[in-house]
């Protein structure tokens, strides 16, 4: 499915799409995931090569979602190290964005307004990123989708906002990524991990509605970037041929960060205007 979306376009374009639609990466930028070749053709430095250029990449993944009541989830650490609690009762009323606790230093708030439970660790504990410190009990629904296990780096690995969608219902609307104290999925069978983010309780909503969530997962600006089809990896590391001057190739390790389905952004390894092979290493070439 080929879907092209402008910066101010994308969120909008959420309302149109069907609840049980498969899961797709769209780009703010308007590059569709059919658009690797036009890539490569558009940058025909040397034979079978491509080069290293910049660009601005963004990317929403889109889940179909289901509706559901969410007693309680949880606040996480968002970095490792010590963990700084700050003066809370069980039963205290919090604010959207009010400040929790500390770890190492930087501080973790509530998504959205609700009641504080309690501590589920002690405080000056150390621990590492994402595991989670407050429970807190929201009265409202949340939407929940199962995000397929392919694509769990992609989405979790930085910091979320999301939007969503009731079929034939209110929306598009702002929907804080939330976390749930019981790994709450949309399919208690599925394997992946799911992506919970609140209704908020002005928005009128019944359990078992369908939804769509749309995840903005990254967006990064004049960053170096290749067609995922020359690398061999997907997320924070991978492989490629460097091509030099005589023509021949070399592997070569190199950092790999947001991608939008056809270009990856290059955070290390590689420098503007290198060549790569435009065809991934294969298993063999990556044989010490």
């Amino acid at each position: 499915m080929n879907i092209r979306l402008t910066a101010r376009s994308a969120i909008a374009a959420v309302a149109t799409i069907a609840a049980a639609a498969a899961v797709t990466t769209w780009s703010l930028t308007g590059t569709s995931t059919d658009d690797a070749a036009a890539y490569a053709a558009s940058n025909p430095v040397a034979d079978r090569s491509v080069q290293v250029t910049r660009s601005d990449l963004s990317e929403i993944v889109t889940l179909p979602a289901k509706l559901t009541s969410l007693s309680s989830f949880t606040v996480a650490a968002p970095a490792a190290g010590s963990v700084t609690r700050l003066r809370l009762s069980a039963g205290e009323r919090v604010t959207a964005g009010q400040k929790l606790f500390t770890s190492s230093g930087s501080a973790a708030s509530s998504p959205v307004e609700g009641t504080f439970s309690r501590w589920l660790v002690a405080d000056g504990e150390s621990v590492a990123a994402g595991v989670p410190i407050a429970e807190m009990t929201y009265s409202g629904f949340a939407a929940s989708a199962e995000l397929p296990p392919e694509d769990a780096y992609r989405v979790l690995g930085g910091a979320l906002t999301a939007r969503a969608q009731i079929s034939n219902g209110p929306g598009p609307f702002d929907c804080p990524i939330l976390r749930s104290t019981l790994g709450h999925q949309a399919d208690p069978a599925a394997a992946g991990p799911a992506i919970l983010c609140a209704v908020p309780l002005t928005v009128k909503a019944f359990e078992g509605l369908n939804g769509t969530i749309a995840v903005v997962s990254g967006q990064v600006h004049n960053v170096l970037v290749l067609p995922a089809t020359a690398i061999a990896g997907t997320s924070q590391s991978g492989e490629v041929m460097v091509v030099d001057a005589a023509g021949g190739t070399r592997l070569r390790q190199v950092g790999l960060g947001v991608t939008n389905g056809t270009l990856v952004e290059i955070t290390t390894g590689l420098a503007e205007g290198d060549l790569v092979r435009d065809r991934a290493p294969s298993l063999a070439e990556r044989q010490p």
